[in-house]
């Protein structure tokens, strides 16, 4: 009876380990606040533009290593500088009021998209210089011939916020 009674003790704390073991091994996600941003729209006729609050749950914070930017919305807060900064698909950037993001070599399209967003203030604020290994290009939407991508700078829409953009070389 003494081996069945340790048998039974050691089946249910290895079954009490095991229950609690998906609680261990994943960690607790913090929800995400949601970001407001403005989405413009041009009516095809008047070519009035207007402006609608949505509000963005599933983004990335952008911070000084965010080089390579995929699919997906992304969020700028602060102040952040990209030595380089590479879009990998389409790629939406909110831009937070106050919010500044200096792109030191460009933001490279290579034939993806890049959609850039503010809040309702608009003073988010973005600086891209076209300057990459010495060469000339552009400030946003430039292909990566300098990473041995030529081809099409890719499409770039802008729907508000503070953008400067400056091409050339070094």
């Amino acid at each position: 009876m003494n081996k069945r009674r340790k048998l039974l003790s050691v089946l249910l704390s290895l079954a009490l380990i095991l229950s609690l073991m998906p609680a261990l091994s994943i960690p607790a996600r913090a929800a995400q606040e949601p970001v407001k941003y403005m989405d413009a729209s041009v009516d095809p006729t008047t070519h009035a533009v207007t402006f609608t609050e949505k509000e963005c749950t599933n983004y990335s914070v952008v911070t000084n290593t965010s080089n390579y930017l995929s699919d997906g919305w992304y969020v700028v807060k602060g102040t952040v500088t990209l030595t380089r900064s590479l879009c990998q698909g389409t790629v939406n950037l909110i831009l937070c009021d106050g919010a500044k993001l200096t792109a030191q070599r460009g933001i490279i399209t290579s034939g993806k998209t890049l959609n850039i967003y503010c809040q309702s203030g608009g003073t988010g604020e973005l600086v891209a210089y076209g300057t990459f290994q010495g060469s000339n290009s552009a400030g946003i939407g430039g292909n990566a011939a300098g990473l041995g991508q030529a081809g099409p700078g890719g499409t770039v829409t802008i729907n508000g916020g503070v953008i400067t953009a400056v091409g050339g070389g070094q």
